[in-house]
């Protein structure tokens, strides 16, 4: 009797302690998922799984962060206001790229004011890449820009490919696949050079951002710093073979590579994080300061 009440303890206990839990991880369509598409393929951690949900609109990836339901995210950067106002259970972990929106066009322009009243096509509205468009558009002297929102970049880009807009702001892989589509368009804006420029900083606008449920962090650090290791390997095995067949999809190039504008040194202190956020997050604030509050963020998200 002894030994059938031990065994069924055993089992129980093995049972119970070999369960692995299933973590979520929501990332946008683009490049933040072709950034982790090795690492959802090859990587496996002892003690979790993790299911990967990439989110062509932005509206549900946010709305997963907002009810709690991801443990690890890649969101819009300007998300990050959002998630230390409402006090979110996540840690800020880094940026993890830098720009990687450009205006796209059929017919040159000598001047940028020339934009003026014409339809641009545009996806994300309120977010990164219409915050950015509209501070940088201003200061380059379109004051009166005739912004057309499409629900997904991939929806702007087929308006452009088939002549419904003459100009767009989307973002790579889409860039590469459309100028491969169509040699007449053009790359007329780098918006991130122009960040640079505007902002006199070495360093990019930050357009995605890496984010952990903080209870991980605490509770798992030994998964966490594997966890980053790993992307860290899918990003550097990115950026050494975009030929690989699990890219074929994306039709990537040593040139659209270096329009992603990732950061191979991720996570790393050296992203200035801290800074970098804040002076988008005052950009921000001078753009939509009756929509997200104090200007401030609160500095305890970040690890």
């Amino acid at each position: 009797m002894f030994k059938k009440i031990f065994f069924l303890s055993f089992f129980v206990f093995q049972l119970i302690f070999s369960q692995k839990n299933n973590l979520l991880f929501v990332t946008p369509k683009g490049i933040p998922s072709i950034v982790v598409k090795k690492l959802s393929e090859t990587s496996t951690f002892s003690n979790n799984t993790i299911s990967y949900s990439i989110e062509e609109n932005p509206t549900n990836l946010i709305t997963s962060v907002m009810k709690k339901k991801a443990d690890i995210a890649i969101v819009p950067s300007n998300v990050i206001k959002n998630i230390t106002d409402k006090n979110l259970p996540y840690t800020i972990i880094g940026t993890v790229g830098e720009g990687s929106f450009y205006l796209l066009g059929y017919d040159n322009i000598t001047e940028y004011s020339d934009l003026n009243n014409t339809p641009l096509g545009i996806n994300g509205k309120g977010m990164t890449p219409d915050i950015l468009a509209q501070h940088i558009l201003k200061n380059k002297g379109v004051t009166t820009a005739n912004l057309q929102y499409y629900p997904s970049a991939t929806d702007t880009a087929f308006m452009l490919l088939n002549k419904k807009i003459h100009y767009a702001i989307i973002p790579e892989p889409l860039v590469s696949l459309v100028l491969a589509k169509n040699s007449d368009i053009k790359i007329l804006m780098d918006l991130n050079k122009e960040w640079k420029n505007m902002e006199k900083t070495n360093f990019g606008y930050p357009q995605s951002t890496l984010i952990i449920k903080t209870e991980l962090l605490k509770t798992q650090p030994n998964f966490v710093e594997k966890f980053l290791k790993q992307y860290q390997n899918s990003l550097i095995f990115l950026l050494k073979n975009p030929n690989s067949s699990i890219y074929n999809e994306y039709n990537l190039s040593e040139n659209s590579i270096q329009r992603f504008n990732v950061l191979p040194n991720f996570p790393s202190k050296k992203n200035n994080l801290k800074d970098v956020m804040k002076a988008y997050i005052s950009c921000l604030y001078n753009l939509f300061f009756k929509t997200i509050g104090r200007e401030k963020i609160n500095e305890k998200h970040f690890k």
